[in-house]
């Protein structure tokens, strides 16, 4: 991937912690079950440093040298926390309701489920790291939700309704 430039498919990023899977549920990633100490360490540092302690989220989306274009997230409740960290400039998130955010060294809070895109950016390496909660994330069955839980997920539940918690995030661009 040239820096700034747009990745191909086969674009270096992971997702940890749940994913949809092909049933209309959510699963544990891949990632996270090959790869259980890395999950537990990202959660613990996203735990840290996030300006709202208590946000919640089911998946962390890792990403290398990604631009992403302009999109609307799909599965997602919308509430996402984003950072961009390494070697570059530029590389700010780009959000249809709230304009440009500079997230490179900082958490900024943004809708996924309105259009967002990468800027471009120059430099050799940018990790940027998305924390989202996937709709399906209170439809686990009791092994997924354990298991997300255990590896450090904050937002995630058998009960098959809504968590009232994510009610402070419907119109994130007031």
């Amino acid at each position: 991937v040239a820096p700034g430039g747009y990745a191909n498919p086969e674009v270096n990023g992971m997702v940890l912690g749940l994913c949809p899977n092909r049933s209309g549920g959510c699963s544990v990633a891949q990632c996270s079950q090959q790869c259980p100490e890395l999950t537990k360490l990202v959660t613990s540092w996203t735990k840290r440093t996030v300006p709202d302690g208590g946000f919640r989220y089911g998946s962390i989306q890792v990403n290398y040298n990604y631009r992403a274009r302009k999109h609307i997230d799909q599965n997602n409740l919308g509430p996402s926390y984003i950072i961009s960290l390494g070697d570059h400039v530029g590389g700010k998130l780009w959000t249809g309701d709230r304009g440009v955010l500079d997230c490179h060294g900082k958490w900024q809070l943004f809708d996924g489920n309105t259009e967002h895109a990468t800027e471009d950016y120059e430099g050799r390496d940018r990790f940027s790291f998305i924390l989202f909660t996937p709709d399906k994330y209170n439809r686990l069955t009791d092994a997924v939700c354990k298991r997300a839980k255990e590896l450090g997920v904050t937002a995630c539940s058998t009960a098959g309704v809504d968590d009232a918690y994510f009610s402070n995030y419907r119109d994130l661009g007031a």
